[in-house]
């Protein structure tokens, strides 16, 4: 996932939607169809995480 990416190489507080929109190139309104907020993202990749490590799964 990008988000995740940069998360990792930039930092969470370093990361702006806008350059996650940039790689992915999708509109902002896409982006807050599906996520409300980039703390909201950042829990989602926090929980596929956990999901992944549950089942066994490595990325």
């Amino acid at each position: 996932m990008i988000a995740r990416k940069l998360f990792v190489e930039k930092g969470y507080d370093q990361t702006s939607i806008n350059d996650i929109l940039k790689i992915i190139e999708i509109a902002k309104g896409t982006f807050y169809y599906y996520f409300t907020s980039k703390e909201e993202l950042l829990e989602e990749i926090i929980m596929q995480i956990i999901l992944c490590e549950c089942s066994g799964k490595n990325e």
